[in-house]
């Protein structure tokens, strides 16, 4: 994968809820924000993007167009991620999808419910998130 850096101290912090959907969708695997000290002591974040090769190039034009950076880094990186399957689990609140990890024999050894279920969910059911997440965390380690 690559790695796309760039560290920004005079950008807007609301400004991040539309940087981060726009770089998704422009095809980044991943990304975060991590907050630094830059130069002459200034709290600033470092932006990190994960992405194949072939998208890096857009997504550096995306970062040097809509942030207040004057330049991004590239690295090559390795890594060895597991691999993830989707379940559908019955659960008295319905159904809900859940996250599997395998390892490489095809073992489960992670299972996890989507956030955006866990929303779903609560809300449909009136419950807190927290109670919600704790009740389907808890039916997906049976």
């Amino acid at each position: 994968i690559i790695v796309i850096e760039c560290s920004i101290d005079d950008y807007p912090a609301e400004h991040l809820s539309f940087l981060g959907p726009a770089i998704l969708d422009k095809g980044a695997l991943d990304f975060a924000i991590i907050p630094t000290t830059t130069k002459k002591g200034r709290q600033g974040m470092i932006l990190q993007i994960l992405s194949l090769p072939d998208k890096a190039s857009v997504l550096s034009s995306l970062i040097l167009k809509e942030t207040t950076t004057l330049g991004v880094r590239y690295r090559k990186e390795f890594r060895t991620i597991l691999e993830r399957k989707f379940y559908t689990l019955e659960t008295s609140l319905g159904k809900i999808k859940i996250k599997l990890a395998l390892d490489n024999n095809g073992n489960i050894i992670k299972a996890k419910p989507e956030q955006s279920e866990i929303d779903r969910i609560s809300k449909q059911h009136n419950k807190s998130y927290f109670e919600t997440y704790k009740y389907l965390d808890y039916c997906t380690q049976k």
